[in-house]
């Protein structure tokens, strides 16, 4: 007997598939939190374009998704392979002068 899928599984399983038909070659990686998705998409498809530009291009693949499937994405990242590639941990951001204090 097969189990229903989780609301995180279908979103999953909807993006993988909407992605895929997009572009093979992207990968798809993903982070479950609670009832929450957190996605990442590599693809060599938005290199040249900044985080607005991509958003365009790559929204509307997503349009087939039901809004009670997305309601479980937090955020979606959207990276070049050579971007995905990168080692942030080892970064630390410089806070300077201009950090804002959230204690005060």
């Amino acid at each position: 007997m097969e189990r229903d899928q989780s609301p995180q599984e279908s979103l999953l399983n909807s993006m993988r598939g909407c992605i895929a038909a997009w572009d093979a070659e992207a990968i798809v990686r993903s982070r479950v939190r609670g009832e929450l998705t957190d996605i990442t998409v590599v693809s060599q498809r938005f290199e040249g374009f900044d985080s607005r530009d991509r958003e365009k291009i790559f929204w509307p693949v997503l349009d087939d998704i039901t809004k009670s499937e997305m309601l479980h994405l937090t955020y979606c990242l959207l990276l070049t392979p050579e971007e995905a590639t990168a080692d942030f941990s080892t970064e630390k951001p410089d806070m300077g002068s201009a950090a804002e204090d959230w204690d005060e």
